[in-house]
């Protein structure tokens, strides 16, 4: 792991250090990678378009302005990837959370148990869990892709705006909107 900060190494590459580059993909790939999972629910597509990414980043790395946010920046080229492949898909399909085949879904199971917990107390905490993720899954691209951005990769509003190109009021209230269909999606399964 480099000591540098991706507009260190971005720098550095422009000025002729092509290992620059290789580390600057090293730190970041799994990071795009996981973003890109939850996009397509499929690890052969979200490593086919982690690379494509990168090769979108070689490309406009000359045009990187040094004062944005390298994260925001990568993963708009990431997202719009995302969504060009899936509409050659012609499906827009967002993951759950997890996968049942992915040993993603174990780890993050285990995380929700608590040894303390009753037999029945476990049973209801999956059950919910089963219903978030559902409930996520339903919703609308443009709500969910807020909600994640946001709760799950930790951005703040001001960055999920940029990164989405929308005014942040227009971030704010698909915010609202999405926790409220959530909300209903909730109390309908109840």
């Amino acid at each position: 792991m480099s000591n540098k900060t991706p507009t260190q190494l971005i720098s550095d590459y422009l000025k002729g250090d092509n290992e620059a580059f290789d580390i600057l993909i090293a730190e970041t790939l799994p990071y795009v990678y996981c973003y890109l999972f939850r996009y397509v629910y499929n690890e052969e597509d979200a490593q086919e378009l982690a690379q494509d990414t990168f090769v979108k980043v070689w490309k406009k790395i000359k045009h990187f302005d040094a004062k944005k946010n390298f994260n925001t920046w990568l993963l708009t080229i990431a997202r719009n990837t995302a969504i060009d492949f899936l509409r050659k898909k012609k499906e827009i399909v967002f993951s759950d959370l997890v996968s049942d085949d992915n040993l993603e879904q174990n780890d993050f199971e285990d995380s929700l148990v608590d040894d303390e917990l009753i037999p029945s107390e476990v049973y209801e905490k999956q059950e919910t869990t089963e219903v978030v993720e559902k409930s996520i899954k339903e919703l609308p691209l443009k709500y969910r892709e807020i909600l994640i951005l946001h709760y799950l990769e930790g951005f703040s509003l001001s960055e999920v705006a940029e990164m989405l190109k929308l005014p942040p009021n227009t971030v704010k209230t698909r915010k609202l909107r999405g926790i409220r269909l959530l909300r209903e999606q909730w109390i309908d399964t109840k």
